[in-house]
């Protein structure tokens, strides 16, 4: 299974925690562990120096939201600001997931298309092969 599908499943069979009556903690408290744990699994550093977050409030079984900030550096290595993103990945039927980058790039297009590359690959990776490093 890859990676955004087991976040997937996680993010619904939480979703469905909430959604009972009552509220099923004990399910609720094992699915958001198992989120943070995938969420530590996603890309973070080089140039994602805060890492990447899951925004589980909007994320659905069909929608995941992740966020994140980027610190662009100069050519002298100084780092002159920080860009605030955000990454919507939902189903293709064609490519297993569609992603789109969202943010103020300005000038900084190529960033965009780093971390649009950066995401594809690491939501693509085998969970399993994942966790089992």
């Amino acid at each position: 299974m890859k990676l955004y599908q087991q976040l997937a499943r996680s993010i619904d069979a939480r979703q469905r925690c909430i959604d009972a009556d009552p509220v099923n903690d004990f399910g609720l408290d094992i699915h958001e562990k198992k989120i943070e744990d995938i969420e530590a699994l996603l890309p973070s550093g080089s140039g994602i120096n805060t890492g990447t977050k899951v925004d589980i409030d909007r994320s659905t079984g069909q929608k995941l939201i992740l966020f994140g900030s980027y610190d662009v550096m100069a050519e002298s290595g100084m780092y002159t600001g920080v860009i605030d993103f955000e990454v919507i990945v939902k189903p293709d039927l064609m490519f297993d997931f569609d992603i789109r980058i969202s943010g103020k790039f300005g000038k900084h297009q190529d960033i965009k298309e780093y971390l649009d590359e950066v995401y594809y690959d690491a939501l693509r990776m085998e969970y399993d092969q994942c966790i089992s490093k």
